[in-house]
């Protein structure tokens, strides 16, 4: 079941003297719904906040009701990613809060710039399973679900970018790893992570790495839906702990190793130089972050340009100079896709993907295919289309 009544929104704001009000860049513990002043939601806006440009919003619930724990968790995230936060103070566990839930949405959607194609959910245990429902009708294209996922009476999961995340010994870890087996087998995007500790929220890091997770996937929307053609692959370091290609920069004057922040200044974290390069991040065949030993992984590379001036456009090829102020493009980002060694039996099952080169049932010797990790329902560009 999904939550019914959820009004999708055009975008229309409310007039720039209420808007001013909530300042980018802090925390707003409270802000009444203005056609229903009785409910209220937290937020944060990212410090570069433009209504003139459009943001991806993130709608939290908390199975308390306290909001501002949400906005608080995702602010550092989401001020990286350039994301929108929002967080309901009245929905939580019970019966369902339709009416504040609607309110805050729709509160949202008319005061913030909105990307009405890229708005993601979030919730800890009883609010992720009200995430899930409300995920259909905010037309949701991603959720971070934390400590439960499936709601009390329906298994279907909409379609969309699970990050799933819970608890070594979570007692609902077990449901977890059965949504996470249901997506892959729909070939759906979906992340698993363990942390230390029961039934709780984890570190803002995992919060981090979900955020980031997502905003990779919005950017290899943003310029087409046709599958990758892996054209440009290399073989690149990942680490299987990290679970993350090892690629990043390198500063030559402190020899630093560090990933760089998409809308970060391109210099040194340590020492502010400006000599930055593309490097492994790897020390003596290991993982510069957790010290595990790194393996190579056939990875497709696309390089992600953007204009200093107008940051939320992006483009995946240089198409120098920016078509508004005529400046010069500039890298924002790299972004890393592993390479998906398949085959499929067209005679036996050809919707089933097989790791094995040989047919289990004729078998038939196979040819081999491949794809990028994310192709699919959330494909990037394939060449021909650049700059279309």
């Amino acid at each position: 079941m999904v939550l019914a009544g959820i009004l999708f929104s055009s975008g229309i704001h409310f007039a720039s003297g209420e808007e001013e009000t909530i300042k980018p860049g802090e925390i707003h513990k409270k802000i009444a719904c203005k056609e229903s002043p009785n409910h209220s939601y937290a937020c944060y806006l990212p410090k570069k906040y433009n209504p003139k440009e459009k943001y991806p919003i993130l709608y939290c619930f908390a199975p308390d009701g306290n909001g501002l724990y949400f906005v608080e968790f995702y602010r550092t995230a989401c001020e990286k990613a350039g994301w929108i936060v929002v967080a309901s103070n009245d929905s939580k566990n019970g019966p369902m809060q339709t009416d504040a839930i609607n309110a805050m949405f729709k509160d949202a959607q008319k005061r913030f710039s909105c990307d009405q194609d890229w708005i993601c959910v979030s919730g800890f245990s009883g609010g992720s399973r009200v995430a899930t429902m409300v995920a259909a009708g905010f037309k949701a294209k991603g959720h971070i679900a934390i400590g439960g996922i499936f709601s009390a009476d329906n298994y279907n999961l909409p379609d969309m970018a699970y990050w799933l995340c819970c608890g070594e010994t979570c007692f609902n870890r077990k449901e977890m790893e059965q949504a996470e087996e249901a997506l892959k087998k729909k070939k759906i995007p979906v992340m698993l992570k363990v942390f230390p500790g029961t039934h709780q929220m984890p570190a803002k890091e995992v919060g981090e790495d979900a955020v980031k997770w997502l905003d990779d996937l919005r950017i290899k929307t943003i310029k087409g839906k046709t599958p990758c053609d892996c054209n440009k692959v290399e073989s690149l370091p990942f680490c299987p702990a990290c679970n993350k290609i090892l690629m990043g920069y390198r500063c030559p004057d402190c020899k630093k190793l560090f990933f760089l922040d998409r809308d970060a200044k391109r210099k040194c974290p340590e020492c502010n130089s400006k000599k930055i390069v593309p490097a492994e991040l790897t020390v003596d065949g290991k993982c510069f972050s957790c010290q595990c030993e790194v393996k190579k992984e056939s990875v497709c590379v696309k390089k992600v340009y953007y204009c200093p001036q107008h940051p939320d456009e992006l483009y995946f090829k240089n198409t120098s100079p920016c078509p508004k102020c005529k400046k010069n493009l500039e890298v924002c980002d790299i972004v890393y896709s592993r390479v998906i060694i398949y085959y499929k039996c067209m005679k036996c099952d050809p919707e089933k993907e097989l790791s094995e080169e040989k047919c289990p049932v004729c078998k038939k010797v196979l040819p081999k295919q491949k794809r990028c990790e994310l192709s699919g329902s959330f494909p990037h560009i394939n060449e021909s289309e650049w700059g279309k």
